[in-house]
């Protein structure tokens, strides 16, 4: 029987079968919408988690700025200059060889981050004053200190680290302080007006996300619509012409047209329509000769 040669549908094919098909394409605007609307929620909750003062950004520059309030800063001298001034204090020759250790260890770490900031810094104000105004100082503070200092306190003479504590060494480190201070100005000033740089272009790039959101929307909306219209027309189309040749009217002829499974289901519908006028065709003149050899055997029995 025709019946048993059509293919089983899948349960899914049943369940969509249900539905018209312009059901099932506005079934799948809604379902792309929502997905799209979904997708714009958890963007616009990871960017404003992780923009600059967001809540992960303000996590990480507290936990930068408590470990810089904790910890003296390598490029600047005042650790050094309060080993310096405990050294002065010292009268232990075995505790004042430790602070020397300990002033050797600051230089070493101080050069290596001069050496750092020379080659990462940008050509910015604060590198000239950075690398050369406040380097300048610091270089004549750690040699003074290692090279007549410490020795004088080592051999004993105080008087003449005194004189170089409070005469040169408090010189080179009051000259290096103040172009620290002034460094540290235009930093605050410079990521201040990063900051604000930055927000806007954080909002900006919002309001170009929004904007390109809602021509997707709109793109996607037209062109769901214009592809719904077409199959639904395509298919109302092969419903008429399908039920006016149930209906017996086999008058004109199927226009194929169109393209995929459209124009193969016009084409059988054409085919159909094309057998069946033949076939019709066929009956009336088999008719007609029954007819006409029906005529003549009556004329010939009644001769």
């Amino acid at each position: 029987m025709m019946s048993s040669s059509l293919p089983q549908k899948s349960q899914d094919e049943r369940l969509m079968s249900r539905f018209s098909i312009l059901q099932q394409m506005r079934a799948l605007v809604f379902v792309f919408l929502i997905g799209f609307a979904i997708y714009a929620a958890i963007a616009a909750y990871s960017f404003s988690s992780a923009k600059v003062n967001g809540p992960l950004y303000q996590q990480i520059t507290m936990g930068k700025d408590l470990v810089a309030d904790v910890l003296p800063p390598p490029e600047y001298i005042v650790e050094s200059y309060l080993v310096v001034l405990q050294a002065g204090l010292e009268q232990s020759p075995q505790r004042l060889e430790q602070l020397r250790q300990t002033f050797d260890r600051l230089r070493k770490e101080y050069e290596d981050r001069h050496q750092y900031w020379a080659h990462s810094l940008p050509d910015i104000p604060e590198k000239k004053l950075l690398l050369v105004d406040s380097y300048q100082p610091a270089r004549e503070f750690y040699e003074l200190s290692a090279s007549s200092y410490f020795p004088a306190l080592q051999r004993g003479d105080r008087h003449a680290a005194e004189q170089l504590l409070h005469g040169q060494l408090m010189s080179r480190y009051d000259t290096h302080r103040a172009v620290i201070d002034k460094i540290v100005e235009l930093t605050n000033k410079r990521n201040a007006a990063v900051e604000q740089y930055t927000e806007k272009q954080v909002v900006s790039f919002v309001w170009l996300q929004v904007a390109f959101g809602v021509v997707i929307i709109l793109v996607s909306g037209f062109a769901a619509r214009s592809i719904t219209r077409s199959v639904v027309s395509a298919f109302h189309t092969c419903s008429k012409i399908a039920g006016r040749i149930a209906d017996g009217d086999l008058s004109g002829q199927v226009m194929v047209s169109g393209a995929g499974s459209v124009r193969v289901l016009l084409e059988n519908l054409a085919r159909m329509h094309d057998f069946l006028c033949g076939m019709v065709s066929q009956i009336s003149g088999t008719a007609s000769n029954v007819a006409s050899a029906s005529q003549q055997l009556s004329g010939t029995a009644a001769e």
